[in-house]
């Protein structure tokens, strides 16, 4: 009987070496927000690292003509907080019982693996400031976006009402019997069966939020602004005369809101919901609690001379649906809200600015980004692969063994996730 408990970790943190003062908002008085800045009391289940400090919001030029551009200062970690801090550690406990009964090699055991997944939404609540000059509007063609900074004037701002940390938690347990089987001197075959129960991740900061069909309603999709001139006219002569107008009372508001969500229209995260929360299940997708996993190999000694064998095998193993299909569910609206306003200038900008924490009824946003991660109704299919192969080998003497074979995988049930990443161990054996 073997036994192994074992923990352990992955972990990447980046901290300030000055107490913030490199990245302290005061460096550059006078920014403007769309509404405040959180303070750090409001950090919460984020903790010290990933929850809110006063810091500088990101600063974006684009291409500049003969001179550098892009990001002149940009948090390359996140845009959650000036210190970031991301870490997984995972238990294990194994126990593995072998015995020998005859002709027979027998083997079970048992797998159980528990794992935490601490992560920062990455949500700019500081602000993100870009400059990018445009030829094709007259306010923005200056050929330099920092030409338009030392103007005042910025080709787009946008800020996030909150960020969030989400600690995904979720559960592998796998257990398994085999035998190797010396069925006589020529012939051995290799029989098992592993058996996976695998839990889905879910957040117990209460993160994650899910878009399904089943919670949308086309009654209550909210309306949006549409590009209108200001004096009538079907053409616009300017980009002063540009307004957004909502399509139904005929409202106008600032051009920079052109394409967003007219206020009190609808609901703004119409089909989404906070998993955990209000009666909401907590499981992001559901799948069958036990799922069988056969595996079968034999070697088989063609001459009886013991030169010539012939090798073969077939298993089916599962892989689960890694975190990075159900990770980009934290902090979604309605948790956290995204503003874009466009075309405006600093002074522009500093006359939107709301005084109190907003909510979504207070502002003008952008369409609502969702993530549909899995539907909640009926088993998500999981992950398969098939793996099957068939050799020849033979001893042509002098220490060396000429082998010909064949080689099949299959894979189905696959994510269709440009992002995932998975590792499998090809075997025939249960173990």
């Amino acid at each position: 009987n073997e036994v192994t408990v074992a923990e352990s970790w992955n972990t990447w943190s980046y901290y300030t070496t000055d107490n913030y003062a490199s990245e302290d908002r005061g460096l550059i008085p006078g920014l403007p927000t769309l509404f405040p800045v959180p303070p750090p009391s409001a950090s919460g289940a984020q903790g010290l690292v990933n929850g809110y400090t006063n810091i500088l919001p990101t600063f974006s030029f684009g291409s500049t003509l003969g001179l550098p551009g892009g990001s002149a200062y940009s948090r390359s970690v996140g845009t959650s907080s000036g210190t970031y801090e991301n870490f997984n550690p995972i238990h294990t406990y194994q126990d593995n019982i072998s015995k020998v009964i005859g002709h027979h090699a027998l083997k079970a055991g048992a797998y159980l693996e528990k794992n935490n997944k601490v992560q920062p939404a990455n949500k700019n609540y500081a602000g993100a400031f870009q400059f990018n000059a445009n030829s094709g509007n007259p306010v923005l063609n200056t050929n330099s976006g920092y030409v338009l900074a030392l103007l005042g004037q910025t080709s787009q701002y946008q800020q996030a009402t909150a960020t969030t940390t989400f600690n995904a938690q979720y559960y592998n347990f796998e257990f398994y019997l085999q035998d190797n089987w010396k069925v006589n001197r020529r012939l051995t075959l290799d029989l098992g069966v592993r058996f996976y129960h695998q839990t889905p991740q879910y957040d117990i900061n209460g993160t994650f939020v899910n878009w399904t069909t089943a919670n949308w309603s086309a009654a209550a999709a909210p309306r949006l602004y549409q590009p209108f001139c200001s004096n009538g006219a079907a053409t616009c002569t300017s980009a002063n005369t540009l307004v957004a107008r909502d399509p139904l009372t005929g409202a106008t508001v600032s051009s920079g809101f052109v394409g967003s969500v007219v206020p009190n229209s609808g609901n703004y995260t119409n089909g989404s919901q906070v998993l955990g929360v209000n009666g909401v299940n907590q499981d992001p997708y559901h799948q069958t609690p036990l799922a069988a996993a056969p595996r079968i190999g034999f070697a088989y000694d063609l001459m009886g001379d013991g030169k010539t064998a012939i090798r073969g095998g077939w298993g089916l193993f599962y892989d689960r649906l890694q975190g990075n299909d159900v990770y980009a569910m934290g902090g979604n609206a309605p948790l956290s809200y995204l503003q874009t306003v466009t075309g405006q200038s600093i002074a522009q900008i500093n006359a939107l600015t709301a005084t109190t924490a907003p909510t979504a009824s207070s502002l003008i946003l952008g369409p609502n980004s969702v993530n549909q991660s899995f539907p909640f109704s009926g088993n998500i299919p999981r992950d398969s692969v098939q793996n099957a192969s068939v050799s020849i080998e033979h001893n042509i003497g002098k220490g060396t063994i000429v082998t010909i074979g064949y080689q099949f995988d299959r894979s189905y049930n696959q994510p269709m996730n440009g992002d995932r990443k998975s590792t499998r161990l090809n075997s025939s054996h249960a173990n």
